[in-house]
């Protein structure tokens, strides 16, 4: 099944970890369901914690007006 097309603008977020972070990364995308590198493992670990303390109402849904700013121009 192929990834749904992603909407929003991709940027770069700089992330600082150590040797255990990086293996444990590493550990995640041996399984295939963390992306093909560290880097795209930190990515949907973030994005999907993100999503489950929006869910749980941790922190606010992003408003609309942030949601239109964050869209890909085409």
């Amino acid at each position: 099944m192929a990834k749904p097309k992603n909407l929003l603008e991709t940027v770069t977020i700089k992330v600082s970890g150590n040797a255990l972070l990086e293996h444990y990364l590493e550990k995640l995308v041996e399984t295939g369901f963390y992306g093909n590198n560290p880097t795209e493992a930190a990515g949907i670990l973030l994005s999907r914690e993100i999503e489950r303390l929006v869910h749980e109402g941790v922190i606010p849904k992003a408003p609309p007006n942030v949601l239109s700013l964050a869209r890909k121009s085409e």
